[in-house]
């Protein structure tokens, strides 16, 4: 006659026995961990990210108004990484942007802040803010877009008014 316990439902049964033994020291470990993770995300600081959008138009009807010869744009890849860069290294924008919250931020907080991307082959340029506030986050991002704009509506007038006095 053969014997029902063969070695593998053995080794299962000790198995078993085992982890029945250690029942207590599994649940604190899960116990443990569950609370070093929600310890560890309390602790960190909650960051919110607010986006604008900003829409580039061909400037060639500002300089054709002004006077000014137009130069035929054949590479638009290229006019787009240009508007990208305009909006990533604008100085200006991040000390006017500063100025406009009065919420004692610095340009150098604004920078840090604010990022920017453009839309796989389009005209647009999305600018992302983020803060630990929400409510400033969108602020932020609000106010760069249109200091932005400020920017270059000054630039274009400036390049129509010594259009105008020629």
């Amino acid at each position: 006659m053969e014997s029902t316990n063969s070695p593998t439902s053995l080794a299962l049964e000790y198995g078993f026995r085992v982890l029945r033994r250690r029942a207590w020291l599994i649940a604190l470990f899960l116990v443990v961990a569950t609370l070093a993770a929600f310890a560890f995300s309390a602790t960190q600081t909650k960051e919110y990210t607010a986006t604008a959008a900003l829409l580039f138009r061909d400037e060639s009807v500002a300089q054709q108004a002004s006077g000014e010869p137009t130069i035929s744009n054949n590479d638009p890849q290229g006019t787009r990484n240009t508007d990208l860069l305009l909006v990533q290294l604008s100085n200006a924008v991040a000390q006017r942007t500063a100025a406009q919250l009065r919420a004692g931020l610095t340009a150098s907080d604004v920078t840090n802040a604010v990022t920017a991307s453009d839309q796989n082959q389009s005209n647009v340029v999305t600018v992302s803010a983020t803060w630990p506030n929400p409510v400033l986050a969108a602020r932020i991002a609000n106010t760069f877009a249109n200091a932005f704009i400020q920017e270059k509506l000054t630039s274009a007038q400036a390049t129509i008014q010594s259009a105008i006095a020629l």
